[in-house]
């Protein structure tokens, strides 16, 4: 795969928090660069804005979150990682560990899937998650190298 310009993307977000599933979809930018896939999107969830920046290769990604929510989530199977989230003026820390990870390239889009688990270790049971983002080029024509 080649190094691009920044391309417009559709994203559909599919989250299930402990059985729970949310449905999103935004419009957002792509870019492959130095191995990594790049992207960015803005969420806008009632009166409130949270810009998302997303670095992922075929092992990890990073999800960083600024503005109404704060919180960088690094997905990687082979070590728990530390998340301070803040959202709405409510702080907590959790260890992030990522049961699975993966990632699937097709001619016009990118699949990325987590499952993972949030505690915080009180003793309290984890918080369970998946998420889907699929990632849909825009441009007429644009496909990905296989």
């Amino acid at each position: 795969m080649k190094d691009l310009d920044t391309r417009p993307v559709t994203l559909r977000l599919t989250s299930r928090i402990d059985g729970e599933e949310t449905i999103c979809q935004y419009e957002g930018r792509y870019r492959y660069k130095g191995g990594n896939h790049l992207i960015v999107y803005t969420d806008y969830s009632g009166n409130d804005v949270t810009r998302v920046g997303i670095r992922a290769d075929e092992k990890t990604m990073l999800l960083h979150r600024s503005g109404a929510i704060k919180a960088d989530m690094l997905f990687d199977t082979r070590k728990d990682s530390q998340v301070d989230y803040d959202a709405l003026y409510i702080k907590h820390r959790f260890i992030l560990h990522t049961d699975s990870y993966r990632l699937v390239r097709k001619e016009q889009s990118l699949s990325f899937y987590m499952a993972y688990r949030l505690h915080d270790r009180t003793g309290h049971p984890p918080i369970k998650g998946e998420q889907e983002l699929l990632v849909t080029f825009s441009d007429a024509g644009y496909t990905i190298d296989l």
